[in-house]
């Protein structure tokens, strides 16, 4: 499993609002820390849960909230800039993010998820994602 892979699972669940695809992909230690979320959760168990309180928020979203793939500029120490793949969760607007979800993997399972303050980034939005009603 690499990281566009894993973003664009991500994507789909988020778009269909059911992570449970996701959920059998997590490492026993995976972790998941968002910019809204007061502290990080850490353990497989721990993660499921909070990526079903994501998914139900979605769900009272109802059809305005979706995901897009994307891309955001990273600053590397020896390469300097350099776009590297992202999910960006949307709200009614289309083109106004309020996510960044970036993910790390191992080559068999989900170590990590970090979704992001979009106003802390440079990203652009790609195209939708799938797994939902457009």
């Amino acid at each position: 499993m690499n990281e566009e892979k894993a973003l664009r699972l991500f994507a789909r669940c988020a778009n269909a609002r059911d992570f449970s695809p996701l959920v059998r992909l997590l490492h026993r230690k995976a972790s998941f820390e968002a910019y809204d979320r007061f502290y990080r959760s850490q353990g497989r168990e721990s993660v499921e849960k909070a990526l079903a309180e994501m998914a139900s928020a979605l769900r009272v979203q109802q059809n305005t909230g979706r995901a897009y793939h994307g891309f955001m500029m990273v600053k590397h120490d020896i390469i300097g800039l350099r776009a590297e793949t992202c999910a960006m969760l949307t709200g009614s607007d289309p083109w106004k993010a309020y996510g960044i979800v970036r993910i790390r993997c191992t080559l068999l399972h989900i170590k990590g998820i970090r979704v992001l303050d979009p106003a802390g980034c440079t990203c652009t939005r790609g195209e939708y994602a799938g797994g939902g009603q457009r």
